[in-house]
């Protein structure tokens, strides 16, 4: 668990390299609330951009969905990549410079 980096000329993201092409069908987003003793915002809103060529991601499969409560993303339809960028487009209430945000799976 660790958090993620944020501020003026930061983009928040998670990347995945699966090395082949894969078929996603759920995304899971873990919310932690602290991460040991230190408190930190659940992300609330992603992005979901895809590539079959790493480092090259610019292919937008989803922008702006919730992540719900129990961390699952709504995906109506499979999407085939090897490469999968979260972009978190927004995160749970909370100073920036006392929460930073938190992603645990």
């Amino acid at each position: 668990m660790s958090a993620l980096r944020e501020g003026s000329g930061w983009e928040t993201y998670l990347e995945f390299d699966f090395r082949t092409v894969a078929r996603i069908n759920k995304i899971l987003v873990g919310r932690p609330t602290s991460i040991g003793s230190v408190p930190v915002r659940p992300a609330s809103r992603v992005s979901v951009m895809y590539s079959h060529v790493p480092g090259l991601v610019t292919s937008v499969f989803a922008s702006l969905v919730d992540v719900r409560e129990d961390g699952e993303i709504e995906v109506e339809q499979a999407l085939e990549a090897r490469v999968v960028r979260l972009v978190v487009e927004s995160a749970a209430a909370g100073a920036v410079d006392e929460a930073p945000i938190g992603v645990n799976k």
